[in-house]
């Protein structure tokens, strides 16, 4: 059902609000999150949670005009991220009572009732996630979820090779498959995919000022200037920047990411043994906890990165892919156009200025300012009547 709610127009033009307008680009993250580039999108990958956890404990269609109703009124009304969930957890308490014909749910025996439902239908009957890219989708399908990861590219290793003579880590790393209850790590890792330019956004040694969409959108142009700023900081020599830059932008082509989709595979708790909390009963017993409070205890993830100790076989999980980002934006389906002559060579690498041209502010999603070009066009307009004067 989470696919055919987003396919929903009211759902779609609410998240669409929370990417594009800047009132939502304030709220702040959690701890866990914070070297994640999620700054100005959370609010985006929060109610995207948000959706998942009704779909998981309500899934009913016809109450979710008025959930995405209320969720709206809770991004408006708060900007701490905390306040927001407080709430959420709140509303799927009282849809969880009219579902199941409760009347006081402040009751010991209602209360109880509401959070065993909750905890059956996310815990018991959950699901863990993970967050991939299309391209190997047919691989997850036929053959599974290896707990190797996937391999590092060759000339990704080059590029490590080359930015270890400055003395500072790979930019690129290989590492075992992580798999997590955090549905929002997940949605990230699925939206920045592959990932190599996951870990492009998340090196915090590497990290530039320039704008982050690039690593959502595909936008090559933009994850070209990200390296152009990274080999500048490492002060490396031309040869090597144009290394750098041109055999990551040969595996963007090979993969040709303009049209990778992002996808999420939902696996089942019980083929990792992780559906069940030792907890559970005294959460539910603690009537000092208030009810928010106690799903809170219940829905929270645990395992922000969880590594399996076997290879997961296709029917341990379901695949989903999720429309591109710029479809959230746009709320139509767009098509990025990979540029074939984007390389570099040391020529153009000279001739490159040492401001980044992203440093120009921009809006969120690469066109520059209405405002800037208005101002621009006014100067202009005032030169030109004082030379008209003069003469």
């Amino acid at each position: 059902m989470f696919l055919k709610s987003l396919e929903q127009d009211y759902v779609r033009s609410f998240l669409q609000q929370l990417l594009t307008q800047d009132r939502y680009q304030k709220i702040t993250i959690p701890e866990n999150l914070v070297n994640l580039r999620v700054e100005r999108k959370y609010a985006f990958f929060l109610a995207l949670d948000a959706i998942i956890k009704f779909n998981q404990i309500i899934d009913d269609e016809q109450l979710l005009v008025d959930y995405i109703t209320q969720l709206n009124r809770l991004f408006k009304k708060f900007t701490n991220y905390s306040d927001i969930k407080t709430g959420i957890n709140s509303l799927l308490a009282k849809i969880v009572a009219v579902k199941l014909n409760i009347y006081n749910s402040h009751s010991y025996e209602n209360r109880e009732k509401i959070l065993r439902f909750i905890y059956d239908k996310y815990i018991v009957h959950g699901y863990f996630y993970f967050g991939f890219s299309s391209n190997h989708i047919n691989e997850l399908t036929f053959v599974g979820l290896r707990k190797d990861g996937f391999l590092l590219d060759s000339k990704l290793e080059v590029i490590n090779q080359i930015l270890n003579k400055t003395m500072v880590d790979d930019l690129f790393e290989y590492h075992n498959t992580s798999i997590t209850d955090d549905f929002t790590v997940a949605l990230y890792e699925a939206f920045t995919s592959p990932d190599y330019i996951t870990c492009l956004a998340n090196k915090t040694i590497y990290k530039t000022k320039l704008n982050d969409d690039c690593f959502y959108t595909k936008d090559i142009m933009g994850l070209k200037e990200q390296l152009l700023q990274i080999t500048k900081n490492q002060r490396l020599n031309n040869q090597d920047s144009v290394t750098i830059i041109n055999n990551f932008i040969d595996i963007c082509k090979q993969d040709n990411i303009s049209n990778i989709k992002p996808c999420l595979a939902f696996i089942k708790r019980s083929a990792i043994g992780k559906n069940q909390l030792k907890d559970i009963e005294e959460i539910i017993k603690n009537d000092e906890e208030s009810l928010e409070g106690a799903i809170s205890l219940i829905l929270d993830s645990r395992y922000t990165s969880f590594y399996p100790k076997e290879d997961l076989l296709p029917y341990t999980f379901t695949l989903e892919t999720l429309p591109k980002f710029n479809d959230f934006v746009f709320g139509k389906t767009s098509f990025a156009i990979l540029n074939e002559d984007i390389n570099i060579n040391e020529e153009e690498l000279k001739m490159a200025d040492n401001t980044i041209t992203s440093n120009v502010k921009v809006n969120s999603y690469g066109a520059v300012s209405f405002a800037i070009i208005g101002l621009i066009l006014i100067m202009v307009g005032i030169l030109i009547s004082i030379f008209l004067q003069v003469r």
